[in-house]
This record gives structure tokens, C-alpha cells and sequence, in this order.
């Protein structure tokens, strides 16, 4: 499972305020442990034309976002169905993942969330989209 007090260093880093990033996870079916911060799309919350039921989650979709991470590893028709939806004008992911979903793909063993968001604010500094203030 995700481990959200790391993506608090990313959120620290790139100082995010609560009203400035969404959580969404999908999960295959429902379960009694909600273990997830934020929305939850699951399964059954997609028709077989591959249209989004949840009002949470068509809500999300409706934004736009100026950058969309993928912390999830592995890949299945759930996941690239949402990650086409979702309208970023950055998508990143990993380099294992498919390629025609990101803009930018990062390649770093799935667990080591820190140093995804490490290079990931490298590489937004070096487009010149991020500064870091701590320097």
C-alpha cells in the first residue's frame, strides 16, 4: 500500500497546501479497510464503455491539474483508462509503465517514493518550473 507520510516530503518540498493536490486510488473492489486519503474509484465505478459512475471521481476528472504523478506500480486497463481522463499538463510516471500515458517518466524501483520525488524536483528545476528555496 501507499505510504502517505512520504508524499508529505514532496508536498513540504514543493510546498502544496491541502486545497492544491487530490488523492485518487482506485482498488479492484470494496473493502472494510479504508486505508486511502482522498477518492477511491473502484471497479465497479466503471461501465463496460468505460464511462466513470462516481460523482467524486467525474468531479476530479473535471479539473485541470498542472501536474499529475503516478506513485502506483504495474499497469492495467483501470489505470490507463483514468490516466487518459485526467486532463495534467504534466503527467509523470515510471519508465516500466506505459510509455503513451506520461509526458515524463521517471525510472526508480516502485518503493522508493523519496527518491522518485527527489528526481522528480530535479527535473522540474532544470525546466525551470520549480526553484528550490532551500538552497
Amino acid at each position: 500500500s501507499f505510504n502517505y507520510e512520504e508524499f508529505h516530503f514532496f508536498k513540504h518540498k514543493i510546498k502544496l497546501d491541502a486545497t492544491h493536490f487530490s488523492f485518487l486510488t482506485y482498488k479492484p473492489k470494496r473493502s472494510n479497510i479504508n486505508e486511502f486519503r482522498g477518492a477511491v474509484i473502484l471497479r465497479s465505478d466503471i461501465n463496460w464503455r468505460g464511462n466513470i459512475r462516481s460523482k467524486e471521481v467525474k468531479t476530479l476528472l473535471d479539473r485541470h491539474y498542472d501536474l499529475l504523478l503516478d506513485y502506483t506500480g504495474g499497469d492495467n486497463l483501470y489505470k490507463q483508462l483514468i490516466l487518459s481522463k485526467i486532463k495534467a499538463s504534466l503527467k509523470v510516471g515510471r519508465t516500466h509503465e506505459n510509455t503513451a500515458l506520461y509526458d515524463f517518466m521517471i525510472d526508480v524501483p516502485r518503493e522508493d517514493v523519496r527518491i522518485f520525488d527527489n528526481e522528480l524536483l530535479r527535473y522540474l528545476a532544470i525546466l525551470g518550473v520549480w526553484e528550490d528555496d532551500e538552497k
